[in-house]
């Protein structure tokens, strides 16, 4: 090929004119002047194009050039331009020849010594690169993946360790299945950016682990749809073990070296790479700054005078009295339930939330239903979560919020303020230093050697000051340190808390911002163990009352076998019935610790023996003892 500096001015120039990829506004002054001035305009799509020029009021002559008949028309504009016509290239959308027509015709007049003038402007590839936050001093530009699965398959393995940003193209009927592709082949973790609809309406950009996207494109048809360009993660080749002969030295020197110094000995020792071992010990440095990472707060004798009094009730509990009965349990998670959303504002009754948790039908607002069907969903699903992992919190986040926000399970991505009124009580955290504070606290939360009682209360305050969430954050702290107490000792999972937050509403907010201010979360500890211990005296009190007259009946009964030879299980389920002819099966079952099947059988028994009656339908009726 001829390589010139300049050509025959006799002759016309090709101009190489990009045009916009969505927004009209995005056109060049000089793309609008050559596309004026020029004598012919090829264009992939004459009819696309034509509405462009129209829209600028431009008249020119067009000549369809597209990748069928581009080898044969090549020599017809080349005759024009040794004529001395000039002549623009455009394609759709985006600057020509990139993934477009026009190769052909650029080689054919640069063999010609035409003169080829590019200019520069749009190109979807470039503007998704420059937005992905993907390394872009390097990149390999792929264009579309193959159609077929095979092919798409075959491509991505030989790219499977190109250490470069790849970039491609993608069709809206084929991007999940490569996305899947992607996935199989250069595995879950790597981590891809798709762009869509870029400089449009709609414009979006997500980027995630190639595993987790594969599943927010499929959780909406929306994220399938108009022109898309996908940004991958290169290569990163993992780094050979440093010797641990090294590492000992290394720890030794650093001790009276600094720690460039250290690390140059520790390698020519060695005899290995001195940026290997100084990026270890940045590395090691900034773990331990993270293992220094302490909340704000103090153990007062306070604090410890609750934290030895709430034990104390707790190994009382569980020597005199063991377990809570289902039942209780039950009760005490309705109440919890319930007190933690209307703390939210939710308008549900404790009466509606049983009926909810029971599957029965209830008249209120749509939104204050989700709320209460979401959270009995968090809380049969939290003895299955880890206190400390992260994608425990983000599913958690989901389940209470799903129907409720737009990005459930999803840390904000913006900037919040916490109002009462128009008042600010307080600022969040930049949404940038979100990710880092809460893997901190997570951190801090694995390792902390605190009692869990006092660990819990200040997770729970913590979570509140970072505010991770767009929202939700008032019920997903109160749902944690639940959590957390509960990992601790499993009866406090059922302690319900939150109905003695509800009605110190309030001081709930007060202590919160007097926390804020004075950088110190020792009092909200202390509130927390105080609420904790009453919650805990206030359970007690009531497991002992269900004790003893599920204790009185089982006497009861059991003198009564003496006497009439009738089955203990027939006896409970006529005396239950006889004070609470609304009792379904399932809470028989709940009660006397049997199976509802088991019920089922020993109802239809006293209903054959003509003890029993049933009034009215199998949902909301009653029974009639005879």
């Amino acid at each position: 090929m001829k390589q010139h500096e300049s050509a025959d001015n006799s002759q016309g120039q090709l101009y190489i004119v990009p045009t916009p990829i969505g927004n009209l506004s995005d056109i060049t002054q000089r793309a609008l002047e050559v596309l004026q001035a020029v004598d012919l305009i090829a264009a992939e799509d004459t009819r696309h194009t034509g509405l462009l020029l129209q829209h600028f009021a431009i008249n020119a002559r067009l000549f369809a050039l597209h990748d069928h008949n581009e080898q044969q028309k090549a020599e017809t504009l080349l005759a024009k331009l040794k004529e001395g016509q000039n002549i623009a290239l455009v394609s759709d959308a985006g600057t020509p020849l990139i993934n477009d027509p026009g190769y052909h015709l650029v080689r054919t007049c640069r063999e010609a010594n035409i003169r080829v003038v590019p200019l520069p402007g749009p190109c979807a590839a470039i503007a998704a690169l420059s937005a992905a936050g993907l390394p872009s001093d390097r990149f390999c530009y792929e264009g579309f993946l193959p159609a077929k699965s095979k092919g798409r398959r075959d491509t991505l393995k030989a790219l499977e360790e190109e250490p470069r940003t790849l970039i491609f193209y993608e069709s809206t009927h084929r991007l999940v299945e490569s996305l899947e592709d992607i996935c199989v082949v250069l595995g879950e973790s790597r981590y891809v950016v798709l762009a869509r609809e870029l400089t449009k309406t709609w414009e979006s950009i997500h980027g995630a682990p190639i595993g987790e996207l594969v599943a927010w494109v499929k959780e909406d048809e929306n994220r399938r749809k108009g022109e898309m360009v996908l940004i991958v993660e290169g290569f990163k080749a993992q780094e050979e073990a440093l010797p641990a002969a090294a590492l000992r030295t290394l720890a030794l020197l650093q001790a009276e070296l600094p720690l460039k110094k250290a690390a140059a000995l520790a390698a020519e020792i060695h005899g290995v790479k001195k940026n290997a071992l100084y990026k270890y010990a940045l590395e090691q440095q900034g773990e331990y700054a993270m293992s220094r990472y302490q909340p704000p707060f103090s153990i007062t004798p306070t604090v410890l005078n609750l934290v030895v009094e709430i034990g104390e009730l707790l190994g009382h509990w569980s020597e005199k009295r063991g377990q809570t009965s289902p039942l209780l349990r039950k009760e005490n998670r309705i109440r919890t339930i319930q007190a933690s959303l209307a703390i939210e504002h939710n308008s549900l009754s404790m009466e509606q939330v049983t009926a909810l948790l029971e599957g029965k039908r209830v008249l209120a607002p749509a939104k204050d239903i989700q709320e209460v069907r979401n959270a009995i969903r968090a809380y049969e699903l939290m003895p299955g979560w880890h206190a400390a992992n992260i994608r425990d919190l983000l599913t958690a986040h989901k389940t209470l919020m799903t129907g409720l926000v737009d990005r459930p399970g999803a840390l904000r991505g913006g900037n919040v303020g916490i109002y009462r009124g128009t008042q600010v009580v307080h600022m969040a955290p930049p949404a940038a230093q979100v990710p880092r504070l809460i893997a901190d606290l997570l951190s801090w939360l694995e390792h902390t050697e605190l009692h869990p009682l006092i660990a819990s209360s200040v997770f729970h305050y913590e979570f509140e000051f970072i505010h991770p969430f767009a929202d939700g954050n008032g019920r997903m702290g109160r749902l944690w340190q639940t959590l957390i107490l509960s990992q601790w000792r499993q009866e406090l999972a059922w302690l319900p808390v939150e109905t003695l937050i509800h009605h110190q509403q309030e001081r709930y907010y007060d202590i919160l911002g007097v926390c804020d201010k004075t950088s110190d979360c020792t009092l909200f500890v202390t509130w927390m163990l105080q609420n904790i211990l009453a919650a805990l005296k206030e359970g007690l009190e009531t497991s002992f009352v269900v004790s003893e007259e599920m204790s009185e009946e089982m006497s009861e009964e059991m003198s009564e076998e003496i006497d009439v030879k009738v089955v203990p299980p027939e006896n409970a389920i006529l005396r239950l019935l006889t004070g609470n002819p609304e009792l379904t099966a399932r809470a028989l079952a709940e009660i006397l610790g049997i199976s509802a099947r088991t019920v089922e059988r020993h109802l239809q028994g006293l209903q054959a023996k003509g003890r029993l009656i049933r009034i009215g339908a199998k949902k909301g009726g009653s029974w009639l003892v005879k």
